[in-house]
């Protein structure tokens, strides 16, 4: 299965202003024995919420992730993901801090069939988008989370 990112550069299209070029085996570890960090195999993407518990209850119920942490008194939980060795951090905003969603990032995951999660998205009364299709590559698929994180589901065609 190909990434999104390799899927992408296949179409002649990039995510943002910038391109990424970096060779990964099927577990998703870095490859390349020039890069002197190694990495434990496992990629956290922390997300900034208003009440820790409502999205620990939403990450749970719409995308199946399981609380692995949940430390209140500092306004942190770790959830696994739907993604082999990723977690999701979720990270409260403190009093008198303004709330800011990701900034154009967006937390992504390949799905199987992208079809049929929208239409549970959409039972579960999560404003989808429609699925958007770059002919031979891929199908995408963007919501918000109810702090307004963004978060997109990819399917290779």
């Amino acid at each position: 299965m190909r990434s999104l990112m390799s899927l992408l550069a296949l179409a002649g299209l990039s995510l943002g202003s910038f391109s990424v070029s970096v060779r990964q085996d099927a577990q998703g570890a870095n490859s390349s024995a020039d890069v002197p960090i190694k990495f434990d195999g496992v990629a956290m993407y922390v997300v900034q919420v208003k009440d820790l518990d409502s999205a620990m209850e939403w990450y749970k119920t719409i995308l199946g992730c399981n609380q692995m942490m949940h430390m209140p008194a500092i306004g942190w939980a770790e959830m696994t993901s739907p993604a082999r060795n990723s977690l999701i951090g979720l990270s409260q905003v403190k009093e008198g801090q303004e709330h800011q969603a990701n900034g154009g990032s967006n937390l992504s995951f390949g799905v199987k069939n992208i079809e049929v999660a929208r239409k549970w998205l959409i039972e579960k009364e999560v404003e989808a988008e429609e699925i958007q299709i770059i002919p031979g590559t891929v199908k995408l698929l963007y919501f918000n989370d109810p702090d307004g994180n963004r978060i997109m589901l990819y399917q290779a065609v």
